[in-house]
């Protein structure tokens, strides 16, 4: 009897775990929300949130489902950080990528969760948690 329940609590334990991973990896690029609305809520809904909280929209084709910010001061002071956010949007599924940059934007770099440019990463997450909450969605992070 013993060895049965203890069986079927090992058998049953990887079903009790996450799906998907909710961690920052280490070196994590890009940030995915799948969310249950359509592909043009999705899509307004990340245009009205990005402009909602401080972004300026750089780019924007409704066609490919792309939305570019202008680079918006993440941190202030005599070495500035800025950063655009570049978000995917394709069926029900959003994807946050970033680029960051001090005070030339032509040193852009994308952003990760890896030792350096962490500020960047920070505010990027921030921005998609900050969604995923909105839109009611599962959020997941991986390397691309």
């Amino acid at each position: 009897m013993t060895r049965r329940l203890l069986l079927s609590l090992f058998v049953g334990l990887p079903f009790l775990s996450p799906a998907q991973d909710t961690v920052p990896c280490k070196g994590c690029n890009t940030i995915t929300v799948v969310t249950n609305l359509s592909e043009e809520d999705n899509y307004k809904a990340v245009g009205r949130y990005l402009q909602g909280h401080g972004y300026e929209l750089a780019k924007t084709e409704k066609d490919f489902g792309i939305i570019e910010t202008k680079g918006k001061q993440i941190r202030p002071g005599n070495f500035p950080y800025y950063l655009s956010i570049h978000a995917t949007v394709i069926k029900n599924v959003v994807q946050f990528a970033g680029y960051g940059w001090g005070t030339d934007p032509r040193n852009a770099m994308k952003v990760s969760n890896a030792k350096r440019g962490v500020e960047f990463f920070e505010a990027l997450d921030k921005a998609a948690k900050e969604f995923n909450e909105v839109a009611e969605g599962a959020i997941s992070y991986s390397t691309k």
